[in-house]
């Protein structure tokens, strides 16, 4: 999963980019860390994404490794 973000804020409680029933869920958190729910784990991320400009958020999954990029920087 990928995509452009723009947070001109953080948000006030988790706030979902990305939602598809029973397989993943990617939600942006009040502290400005990605939240990654697989159904079989919960992936948080230890950077933010930055406020007021666009960033490149990616999400891979592949033989059970979850790995999440911001702006192209494995987090």
């Amino acid at each position: 999963i990928e995509g452009w973000l723009w947070a001109p804020v953080r948000p006030a409680s988790l706030t979902w980019l990305y939602y598809r029933v029973g397989t993943i869920q990617v939600r942006h958190r009040s502290d400005g860390r990605i939240q990654v729910d697989t159904g079989g784990g919960n992936y948080l991320s230890v950077g933010t994404l930055p406020l007021n400009q666009w960033a490149h958020l990616a999400v891979t999954y592949d033989n059970g490794t979850l790995r999440i990029y911001i702006n192209g920087t494995l987090d």
